[in-house]
């Protein structure tokens, strides 16, 4: 895997200034995840953990929000 690819990430989600976790991924050895949301939020919020090295970088590459 590539040392600054994102290994671990949460994703929360924000209505009304209360945060609901949406997705928790440990081992991400994905391009990309499909998640249906099916309710309204006023935020998303990713946070990225650590990555396959030591680097303190880590690559996000794209967000597509439909």
């Amino acid at each position: 895997m590539p040392k600054t690819l994102c290994k671990e990430f949460k994703l929360l989600g924000e209505l009304n200034g209360e945060k609901q976790e949406l997705l928790h991924i440990l081992e991400n050895r994905k391009r990309s995840y499909h998640l249906n949301v099916d309710k309204m939020l006023d935020k998303l919020i990713l946070i990225p953990v650590n990555n396959w090295g030591n680097d303190k970088r880590i690559a996000i590459i794209f967000f597509d929000f439909n």
